[in-house]
């Protein structure tokens, strides 16, 4: 048994199912009908709180060691946070001690290869991780 709806398109009836009919989300996390959800992509952080954002991390990245991996791992986090993926915000869960003990690894291994390392696979392993450690986070239903 199938309904029209006002689009003309055909919607198929199932008991206890939707109520309104229309065509809900594919995931099953969020229970709202796609025609309302945000399809957009959009960064909600102000140029102001940015300029200091970065000038705390400027000075925070000075203290040896542990400065930089805070510094990198505060900035992702606040970058990750007002960033919203098709409506969906960003969550970042990087560690800054995983993060420096990688920067030792891959200092490490600059160093017996001479530099190949870093020009060649750093910017990939950092993006490796950056990556594995971003995920979306909750969905407001």
């Amino acid at each position: 048994m199938n309904q029209t709806k006002p689009n003309n398109y055909p919607v198929p009836t199932y008991p206890n199912a939707n109520p309104t009919g229309y065509p809900m989300a594919a995931t099953g996390a969020v229970n709202a009908p796609i025609h309302s959800r945000n399809l957009q992509s959009q960064f909600v952080g102000s140029p102001a709180k940015m300029f200091w954002m970065r000038l705390g991390l400027i000075l925070l990245s000075l203290i040896p060691f542990v400065g930089l991996p805070n510094a990198i791992c505060i900035y992702k986090r606040w970058v990750c946070k007002n960033t919203y993926v098709v409506g969906v915000p960003m969550q970042f869960e990087g560690k800054a001690g995983e993060l420096l003990l990688n920067i030792i690894k891959w200092g490490f291994f600059s160093i017996i290869t001479i530099g190949i390392y870093a020009l060649c696979l750093l910017p990939y392993r950092y993006k490796q991780w950056e990556t594995a450690n971003t995920i979306f986070g909750p969905v407001a239903g």
